[in-house]
């Protein structure tokens, strides 16, 4: 087996790091949940759940930075958590969301 070159090697290494993001974002709440994506004044806001007081919202000044604090504001929720995978989610989105409690009672 011979030897990798230098560029080889760097390929193989941003390879990995592009999987490794990947999936970082493949975990993501907004990726999971997608919240809607509206403008709200000069920001945007990822909102999921019926309203602001019930669901959990993030702003910013960007798409992104919107979900980046929507990710943030899902984490330190009180919101319960559903373990489902992606299939479920896909399949009956709006059954689970009825599940996280989005909207309902916290019990």
């Amino acid at each position: 087996m011979g030897e990798l070159d230098g560029y080889t090697i760097q390929v193989m290494r941003e390879a990995a790091q592009n999987q490794a993001e990947y999936y970082e974002n493949m975990n993501r709440p907004s990726y999971i949940f997608k919240p809607s994506l509206t403008v709200d004044g000069n920001q945007w806001c990822a909102l999921f759940g019926e309203n602001l007081q019930d669901g959990v919202a993030g702003f910013g000044d960007t798409p992104e930075d919107a979900y980046r604090d929507f990710d943030n504001n899902w984490r330190n929720s009180k919101v319960k958590y559903l373990r489902v995978s992606a299939t479920d989610l896909t399949e009956s989105p709006s059954v689970a969301a009825a599940e996280t409690g989005i909207g309902g009672s916290y019990e």
